[in-house]
Parts: C-alpha cells; structure tokens; sequence
C-alpha cells in the first residue's frame, strides 16, 4: 500500500505516454503497466503514474492525487517540477507511431480540464519538458492539449467539465448525479466513473442511506 504521501500541493500536470501499443485490450496495458511498477518499485508506490487513460477512454486512478507516483526521473530537468509537486497522467499508446483513440482524446482533455480546475493548476507539461526523453512521443498533439483544456474550461466554464467521465454534458440525469455527488450522497468509482446504466446493489443502497444520515445530522 502507497502511504507515501506528496510533500507539496499539486502545481503542475505532466503528461506522459506509456509506450504501449494502442490496439492492446485495456486489461494487457493495465498489466503490463503492473509489470512494470512492480519491477522497477515493488509495492511501494502502486503505480507510475497517478492516472492512465486506456485504449477505451477509461480513465483509470493508479495512485490518487495526493499521494507519491514516481512517473518523472528523480534529481533531473526543471528542479521545481518533481514527484512532490505534479500530478502524473499518462495516454496509455505509443505516442511515436500510433494515433490516440477518439474516446482517449476526449476524456484526456476532460480530465485534464477537470484536474486543473479542482487542484488550481499553474502549468500542464509535457515529460519531455522536464526529463531528456521523447514522452509523451512525437507525434503526440500537446499544443493541441493545452488550446482544447483552455476551450474546455473558458468556453463552457464548470457546466463543461464532467464530473464524472462517462457521464456527458447532454445525458438527462447530468444535474441530479452532479447533485448526489457534490452533497456527499453518492462518490462513484475510483476509476472516475458514475456507471449510471448498472443497476443499485443492497450494499450500495446501505451507502447511500448511511450517507443520507450523516447529512441529516
């Protein structure tokens, strides 16, 4: 278990590529991603990265914000961007030779606009900034990037950002699963995701009923 925790609040966002060729299922990256933590950390940090976003535009939390994710190289490149204070999050494809899926595009923009927004981000980086390497690859659109968050956050404000990554601007529950989850009823899935098609367990129901007492009191 990661109880290394960040010893600075988040003021930048780096941006990474893993190197993984995206026509791989989400489970192969989200193994060999595993493979590759554990070999070169153990079990110490839980993941390279704090968020990868997988050939299906899953976003998937690897290590949550706050705590250590070792995804820049330590005592190199620009000395104030470190471990400490930036938040890693990675497109999981090779940024060399593959183009990005249309859904990891969409919700890498989203993500990092949200990210932004709830952490007060100074500056979105690229590794290749901080580190003598290619990532996030050459043909990775990073201009691009910047000038989409910027849109995403200028353009609609709040209201554009999601709260959830799979719940969208236009979905008719949109308000009322923004509602639940800003008062504290219902906090959705470590993945960023709201699942509002699945179906209520006993257990989850029990939650929201804990949840709903704890408001009351």
């Amino acid at each position: 278990m990661n109880d290394r925790y960040m010893l600075d609040m988040p003021k930048y966002i780096v941006v990474h590529h893993t190197v993984i060729p995206v026509s791989y299922t989400d489970k192969q990256h989200l193994d060999i991603l595993q493979g590759q933590n554990t070999r070169l950390h153990g079990s110490a940090f839980g993941g390279l990265y704090h968020k990868v976003v997988l050939p299906s535009g899953l976003v998937k939390t690897l290590v949550p914000v706050g705590r250590y994710a070792p995804h820049i190289d330590f005592n190199k490149g620009e000395y104030y961007v470190n471990n400490d204070n930036a938040i890693g999050i990675a497109v999981s494809y090779n940024g060399n030779v593959d183009q990005m899926t249309g859904a990891q595009w969409k919700n890498l923009v989203n993500e990092v606009a949200w990210m932004q927004r709830e952490y007060h981000i100074e500056s979105i980086k690229p590794h290749r900034d901080i580190n003598p390497t290619a990532c996030p690859g050459n043909l990775f659109p990073f201009d691009t990037l910047l000038s989409e968050v910027k849109r995403t956050l200028e353009v609609g404000g709040e209201s554009t950002v999601r709260v959830f990554m799979d719940v969208e601007n236009e979905r008719w529950s949109k308000i009322a699963i923004e509602y639940v989850k800003n008062c504290g009823l219902m906090r959705g899935y470590e993945d960023g995701t709201f699942r509002p098609e699945d179906s209520l367990t006993r257990e989850e129901m029990a939650a929201i009923l804990y949840n709903l007492s704890n408001l009351k009191a």
